[in-house]
């Protein structure tokens, strides 16, 4: 994968869900880590796969994994991408508001269907991506007029 973006530019790169879906991952945060400034931060998150109206999770991946698994591959992809500092979880799944929630969460604990998680990392300022340049940099430093 390539991101047609300028390297060493952004303070923060934001994925907001299903890093799953990526073709190549690790390939893929090996560009984020070049598209960010050294010191920013890239934050991918992490939602549930449920279909809410099945009840079930679906492909292969999502039924052999855990929620937990999902964020210890994303870490992984962070520390073998190179250039990102250690990687943080958090939960970030809202709490039931109404009654009706909060009793069927006490009478039937169970896996929340609408868990979403966050993992994020800084990019390091001895990161091999500093000095990577793409085809996108030479074409900012040779614009065709």
């Amino acid at each position: 994968p390539y991101l047609p973006l300028q390297s060493n530019y952004f303070d923060y790169v934001v994925v907001p869900a299903n890093f799953q879906l990526f073709q190549k991952p690790l390939e893929m945060f090996q560009e984020i880590n070049r598209v960010l400034k050294p010191g920013g931060t890239a934050f991918i998150g992490l939602k549930l796969a449920y279909w809410s109206f099945l009840g079930l999770k679906q492909g292969r991946y999502y039924q052999e994994t855990s929620y937990y698994e999902d964020v210890a591959t994303l870490g992984s992809f962070f520390h073998y991408a190179k250039g990102f500092t250690k990687a943080e979880a958090f939960d970030l799944t809202l709490p039931e508001l109404n009654i009706i929630g909060q009793i069927k969460d006490t009478l039937f604990p169970q896996p929340r269907l609408d868990f979403y998680g966050v993992v994020q990392a800084k990019k390091r300022f001895d990161s091999p991506h500093i000095n990577v340049t793409s085809s996108y940099d030479d074409d900012m430093r040779n614009p065709i007029i």
